[in-house]
């Protein structure tokens, strides 16, 4: 890549997504998704005869909150890691739902990590009791109708409401 791999581990030479071992982890990341993708819209569905299995394939892909500071920039938002600006809390959440979510589609919806196991207990049709034990909002409404607004309300949780549930889901 033309630059030296930095022997301060405290220091990188570039910032942001001009440092080059940043940008071949994100390059990275997407071949192997894309080999993901690639196979499952090669492989033949067992149990669809016909069809492959990126028909039926719910695709999420998120991650943890904000970049860090020293690998990488949140612009234009405000803040990284470790901060409470949006760059600090915002994460992505992107789904591929077959014939449900149509591609480009955006939603200003407040999604957090809490979201995904009750959204996906009401997806693949968990009893009312799996999709309740967790704290967080399903989402399930607004990805199964694409003319849905977002979510206008926000859940507080308390700590008592974070324990009850860990000591379920454990």
């Amino acid at each position: 890549m033309g630059v030296d791999f930095p022997s301060d581990p405290e220091g990188w030479a570039l910032e942001g997504q001009k440092n080059p071992y940043y940008c071949a982890m994100v390059e990275t990341l997407d071949h192997y998704v894309g080999q993901l993708v690639e196979f499952l819209e090669k492989t033949d569905d067992p149990r669809n005869p016909g069809h492959k299995l990126i028909d039926n394939t719910y695709i999420f892909f998120t991650s943890d909150n904000g970049g860090h500071p020293e690998f990488s920039t949140n612009g234009p938002l405000r803040g990284s890691k470790w901060n409470l600006y949006e760059g600090g809390v915002r994460v992505p959440w992107i789904v591929r739902w077959p014939g449900r979510v149509p591609a480009g589609r955006v939603s200003d919806a407040p999604f957090i990590g809490n979201d995904l196991l009750p959204t996906l207990a009401n997806l693949v049709g968990a009893p009312a009791r799996a999709r309740t034990q967790w704290p967080g909002k399903d989402y399930s409404s607004l990805l199964r109708n694409p003319k849905a607004t977002p979510v206008q309300d926000y859940i507080v949780f308390t700590n008592d409401d974070f324990q009850a549930a860990s000591q379920n889901m454990f």
